[in-house]
């Protein structure tokens, strides 16, 4: 009897505890919900009225975005830029919060997001791909066109020779003058991958780059031969590479 008696006082204890501490919580959700709101209502903006909470309240910052882009849809950039400029370290979740909401497309998330913080680049476009349907190929596009500098650490994030040439591409796409360039730094990144890389630069980019793209690969330490082979597999011209 005695041991029935303890069992149930227990299993009083954690359901009571566990009721508290939901109560708590939505307590919690309910003061930022007014917080938010009253601060809006005072005419701060809600791009400071952001940036206020998620500094005050770092821990709740997922509230914080569900209340706002919940009350405030239209003012996404407002919300973006608040949340980045609050804890950078956010970047990523507030483009997953946005992009699972549907209320702006990835590549204008992206491109404000990359604009804001670019040092958080490779995170911000992983929560893109992660919640959007458009391709690594196009948001790393979108990404270098707003930021060209990050390209060479884009590439060397990269885990395998896959998502490597997905970056390469849409890094190409992004700022083609600067194939020759982006050759040399996925060759001395990837140098077991050097016939994918030159195919892929080859194929994605305009035939004038074609022999200074097998003369960057040369000058890494690729063979001449194998470099031209795999430039000619990736669509340049065998009679115009046969000059070099």
């Amino acid at each position: 009897m005695m041991k029935k008696f303890s069992l149930l006082l227990i299993l009083v204890v954690i359901n009571f505890t566990s009721y508290a501490m939901e109560s708590i919580e939505n307590r919690q959700e309910d003061m930022i919900s007014l917080l938010l709101t009253q601060q809006v209502q005072q005419n701060i903006s809600i791009e400071n009225s952001v940036n206020a909470l998620i500094k005050r309240f770092p821990e709740k910052a997922d509230i914080i975005l569900k209340f706002a882009l919940e009350y405030y849809p239209h003012k996404y950039k407002e919300i973006i830029s608040g949340t980045i400029h609050a804890e950078p370290a956010l970047s990523a979740t507030v483009v997953a919060a946005i992009l699972q909401a549907k209320i702006a497309s990835c590549p204008e998330v992206v491109k404000i997001a990359i604009n804001i913080e670019p040092a958080y680049a490779n995170e911000i476009i992983q929560a893109a791909y992660k919640n959007s349907d458009d391709s690594i190929q196009d948001i790393v596009t979108v990404a270098v066109d707003t930021e060209p500098f990050i390209s060479d650490s884009l590439i060397g994030s990269a885990k395998d020779k896959q998502t490597m040439l997905n970056i390469f591409i849409g890094a190409v796409k992004a700022i083609p003058n600067q194939v020759v360039n982006l050759v040399k730094t996925a060759l001395h990144l990837f140098p077991n991958d050097s016939a994918d890389v030159i195919k892929s630069a080859i194929h994605s980019s305009h035939k004038q780059f074609d022999k200074e793209i097998v003369n960057a690969a040369v000058d890494v330490g690729m063979d001449k031969k194998l470099a031209i082979e795999a430039a000619i597999q990736g669509g340049a011209s065998k009679d115009e590479l046969a000059k070099l």
